[in-house]
């Protein structure tokens, strides 16, 4: 899968003035709504070329396919890279005869075929599925045989919920936590090679004084010269007690943009807790992400419910009518996944 998001493009290197005609269809995702594109360009000197544009954000691009065949006499290397910013990630470089196609489809990945369309060299970039791989631990991951290239799905550590205090006839309501940020890389690694991971604590949730939550960790992993990082959740707000006033207590911030990653995503806010009368209030929702969901925010007296899954916030506490103080719900741990192909 080629996804990109805004500040994003894939180029195409040549090393020869010799003709180079390159299309490629992609579908584009702004918040649900789906729509199709094509581009179409024709290369004839020896350059880096553009050949699928950056989206605008907050669309995420889809590269469906993307075909570059040789029309000029002899051969020449072509190089496949994504783009962020200033820096260049290489996905794919062979040598084209005259006539010879590189193709690219999703879910089939980097191909080469002949003159006459036929399959010439296959499962160049990623390959045949090998395993999956869950880091739950700070630690080494290492690849196993036959691993050429990985995608990487991690989230950071979500935040606890706010907690709670006490007062006859009073009410009082904590905040939701903020969920880990998220993002998917595509990479190429070394098989046998120990690559360094850190998987985010998820934050405690706040104490039954009123406290704030505590902010879940980061999680990174480092490729080479690439480091994935997703910033932890931050914990909700703790809430005092009150018999008629209505109020809103904040959520925790859903953790920053990820970073490095083929697709970045920051993570949900905690929702905020909410307290109509002494008797009427909801401790707030934490928040959630691709991995995993805030716990669910209540109108019953008691402790915050735990975020789900990874990364997601945990719930804030809820003192209803002169309960006991109640602590906020804990948020969950992040989390490392790691699809092998060959």
């Amino acid at each position: 899968m080629l996804l990109l998001t805004n500040g994003t493009t894939i180029e195409i290197v040549t090393t020869a003035a010799l003709a180079l005609d390159v299309t490629e269809s992609h579908v584009d995702n702004n918040a649900g709504t789906i729509t199709a594109g094509v581009t179409d360009t024709a290369i004839t000197t020896a350059a880096t070329t553009t050949v699928v544009a950056t989206p605008t954000s907050p669309i995420v691009r889809n590269v469906q396919q993307l075909n570059a065949r040789a029309k000029g006499a002899g051969s020449q290397t072509v190089t496949v890279q994504r783009k962020t910013g200033a820096a260049a990630t290489e996905l794919v470089k062979v040598t084209l005869l005259q006539d010879e196609t590189l193709s690219y489809e999703q879910g089939q990945g980097f191909r080469v075929l002949d003159a006459t369309g036929a399959l010439k060299t296959a499962s160049l970039g990623v390959g045949r599925f090998l395993r999956s791989v869950q880091v739950v631990a700070s630690g080494n991951y290492t690849p196993g045989t036959g691993c050429k290239q990985v995608r990487v799905r991690m989230c950071g550590g979500g935040g606890g919920g706010g907690g709670t205090v006490t007062a006859a006839t009073s009410a009082a309501v904590g905040g939701g936590g903020g969920a880990g940020a998220y993002l998917e890389r595509t990479q190429a690694v070394s098989e046998g090679t120990a690559y360094a991971c850190s998987i985010g604590a998820g934050g405690a949730g706040g104490a039954a004084t009123g406290a704030v939550g505590t902010g879940g960790g980061s999680t990174t992993m480092t490729i080479g010269a690439t480091n994935l990082s997703c910033p932890g959740g931050s914990g909700g707000t703790g809430g005092a007690a009150a018999a008629a006033t209505a109020l809103a207590v904040q959520g925790g911030a859903g953790g920053g943009t990820a970073t490095a990653g083929d697709l970045n995503s920051g993570g949900q806010n905690g929702y905020d807790g909410e307290r109509m009368s002494a008797t009427v209030a909801w401790g707030g929702s934490g928040g959630d992400n691709p991995l995993g969901s805030g716990g669910r925010g209540s109108n019953a007296q008691g402790t915050g419910e735990a975020g789900r899954g990874k990364g997601g916030g945990g719930a804030g506490g809820a003192t209803i009518n002169g309960g006991a103080a109640a602590v906020g719900g804990a948020g969950i741990i992040g989390i490392i996944l790691i699809d092998e192909y060959t």
